[in-house]
């Protein structure tokens, strides 16, 4: 860690945490388990849960989540963009970030919750269409992840900027995620050209 920001941008071996396995019958024996590399200069770090297997480290332009595995060991799982200042916990569980204003005024206060997602993957059956004068039916898959990285399930409302496509229709669907794999919705291709669809959450 530094507290000057950004002094160890360019240098990886600074930014890379190592982790080693303890010999259980002799504590002095140390194996080499793994390595992950920060992708920015570590400001500050936390553990966020109390088995410790969730930590968040904290960059002059974003939030670093990494979670445990026994295999892969720390993985980077989440990234939460912004000039934050602190990051901890309650006695709820509940993980706050604060963010310094756009302004350099008053701070803002973000809850991190297992509950609420910070990613939702939008996937097309296929990566590229050919229209030719006829209505293509086919569908997206779209998937919603928490802090830590597992699917989580939560209503995602979506919508279509642009006129050649549809949900049926509508330009809005509304679909909930699966905890275990991806949920289809059916779209119709109605032209030629780009439309975008937009996902959001309630919460």
């Amino acid at each position: 860690m530094h507290g000057q920001y950004q002094v160890h941008d360019s240098v990886p071996q600074a930014r890379t945490i190592l982790t080693y396995a303890v010999d259980a019958a002799d504590p002095k024996s140390l194996t080499h388990h793994s390595a992950v590399t920060i992708p920015a200069t570590i400001r500050n770090m936390v553990f966020l849960n109390d088995a410790r297997t969730m930590m968040g480290c904290i960059g002059e332009n974003a939030i670093y989540i990494l979670n445990w595995n026994n295999v892969d060991g720390w993985v980077l799982t989440t990234t939460y963009t912004g000039k934050f200042t602190g990051l901890g916990r309650d006695t709820t569980d509940r993980i706050w970030a604060t963010e310094v204003s756009g302004d350099d005024s008053y701070a803002s206060i973000h809850i991190i919750t297992p509950s609420i997602p910070v990613k939702i993957s939008i996937t097309p059956a296929e990566t590229s269409y050919n229209y030719t004068g006829s209505d293509i039916n086919t569908t997206i898959n779209i998937g919603a992840y928490n802090s830590n990285g597992d699917r989580i399930a939560v209503g995602v409302s979506l919508s279509i900027d642009g006129t050649t496509m549809n949900f049926n229709g509508s330009s809005t669907a509304t679909v909930t995620t699966s905890a275990s794999a991806d949920v289809s919705q059916a779209v119709t291709i109605t032209g030629a050209g780009l439309s975008d669809i937009i996902a959001s959450v309630q919460i």
